[in-house]
């Protein structure tokens, strides 16, 4: 399957819902969240996850990675969201 990657501007949901039978999608959160409160990223994650629903085929990302100064807090709090934990 082809797959395509996807930064925070791009609808996630429309995507999925027009190509997620054709292509595999990665990424989507925006890395300035990781500079915020836990609550934020938490809830923006949630989001991407919903976004992406429940069938195979999405890759959770950043849209461009993170900065070296990202809040430790908010990348453990989004690994959380994604494991489930």
């Amino acid at each position: 399957m082809n797959a395509i990657s996807l930064d925070w501007r791009d609808d996630l949901c429309f995507n999925r819902e027009q190509f997620g039978d054709k292509l595999a999608f990665q990424g989507n959160l925006d890395p300035s969240l990781l500079h915020g409160s836990t609550e934020m990223a938490k809830s923006a994650t949630r989001a991407v996850l919903s976004a992406a629903g429940t069938k195979p085929g999405h890759i959770f990302n950043l849209g461009h990675g993170f900065a070296p100064s990202a809040r430790i807090e908010c990348v453990e709090t989004v690994l959380r969201e994604i494991v489930g934990d």
